[in-house]
């Protein structure tokens, strides 16, 4: 009988295995997922799967980093990206940029001196949730034209000229839609949560936002929902244009100095259980129809 040696066929399997091993390492991958390690920057990710940032930089170009396919989550994994605080153009001097793609989520990203922190546009059915973005010469987080599904939550931002941004291009024909804008933080700004040009469904609910020039802003908007925000130390508190079946209840609105809330050439708005204080006027309402408006708390009777 022959006798068959199994230790060399053993020591090439093994071979073959680290060789393979070592090889998936060097690609920046963890073995047993599709999770992968951005090492430089810029970076464009265009392969789906999960993106976690491995290097922390400064003086960038944006996009830093670029998403191209559907499916992706970046995480910060305690690591920043800060710009070079030269502005180059809101959608395109971006620490995270993605266009028309899907499935989404952004998050724990630590950006800074972008002329937009977060940039989205025609992106759908996304999150962009526990991101700290300081110094971002235009917007913190930019959601533009065709975006729809996105959901905005627990974000810290400040020093943003516009720190949460929803807006629409001239002639507002592409719509922004189901936009939700849930506990975040935004403190010593520009406009708070400005809504601008055409969006629908829109929910902007338990938000802190201290210290801006405006709370919350709204142009052209229809179904809106503004709910249970506090608002301090704003010029203007919460601002309406015409917007149409707008809901706000339930807001602090405290030490606004010049306009506590206003509303204006605007339709079917329904305003109660709110609290407001200012210096100035509590609540301005002009050429609206089908208002109501109950169960509100002001300071004085400063009411137009």
């Amino acid at each position: 009988m022959t006798k068959i040696s199994y230790k060399p066929l053993i020591a090439l399997a093994l071979a073959v295995f680290l060789s393979m091993s070592f090889a998936y390492a060097a690609a920046g991958g963890e073995k047993g997922t599709n999770t992968n390690y951005i090492n430089s920057l810029p970076y464009t990710i265009n392969d789906s799967g999960k993106y976690l940032l491995n290097v922390s930089e400064s003086g960038l170009n944006g996009p830093a980093i670029e998403i191209i396919v559907d499916n992706v989550t970046l995480e910060g994994n305690g690591h920043y990206i800060e710009g070079d605080y030269i502005h180059n153009g809101y959608t395109q001097d971006c620490g995270v940029r993605a266009l028309y793609v899907s499935g989404l989520t952004i998050k724990d990203m630590n950006i800074s001196g972008f002329a937009s922190g977060i940039c989205f546009m025609g992106v759908s059915d996304s999150t962009i949730f526990k991101n700290n973005i300081p110094n971002s010469d235009e917007d913190g987080i930019g959601i533009y034209e065709g975006c729809e599904n996105i959901r905005v939550e627990q974000n810290s931002i400040s020093e943003c000229m516009f720190p949460l941004y929803i807006s629409t291009a001239y002639p507002y024909t592409i719509p922004i839609t189901n936009v939700e804008i849930v506990n975040n933080e935004i403190i010593d700004s520009g406009l708070g949560i400005t809504l601008s040009g055409n969006s629908a469904n829109a929910k902007i609910t338990s938000n802190d936002i201290i210290n801006n020039s405006r709370g919350i802003c709204a142009y052209i908007a229809t179904d809106l929902k503004i709910t249970s925000n506090d608002i301090v130390d704003a010029y203007q508190g919460i601002y309406l244009y015409m917007a149409t079946n707008a809901k706000i209840t339930s807001n602090d609105i405290v030490d606004a100095m010049i306009l506590g809330m206003g509303i204006y050439d605007s339709n079917d708005c329904d305003i109660h259980g709110n609290k407001i204080s200012s210096y100035g006027i509590d609540l301005e309402i002009l050429n609206n129809t089908d208002f109501k408006e109950s169960g509100n708390k002001y300071n004085d009777s400063n009411i137009i």
